[in-house]
């Protein structure tokens, strides 16, 4: 019984992760990127990535890269993995196959 419902709630789980990541990564461009980011680089403690934000150059770390540019890509695959997991086990329940 255990098994044969794994693939819905792996989907389920794929599907929560991937909004809440999302949404998270949405949370840091309104909230971070506008109020917290420098204006200028700052080679010390690594604030060398630069973005254009409206003709504004805003210089990041690393690790604030991958927050604001990588975080909500990866949750969107995350949660397209989970929908189409349940569409792959909807398809195996129809009747006929």
């Amino acid at each position: 019984m255990f098994l044969a419902r794994l693939p819905k709630r792996l989907a389920l789980i794929l599907c929560a992760t991937g909004l809440i990541g999302w949404a998270f990564g949405m949370g840091m461009w309104d909230v971070y990127y506008d109020d917290g980011l420098h204006r200028q680089a700052d080679k010390a403690i690594g604030r060398v990535y630069v973005d254009n934000m409206h003709g504004v150059a805003l210089y990041t770390t690393n690790r604030e890269q991958f927050l604001l540019k990588e975080v909500p890509g990866l949750s969107m695959g995350l949660f397209l993995l989970g929908v189409v997991i349940d569409l792959a086990q909807r398809q195996a329940k129809l009747p006929g196959r």
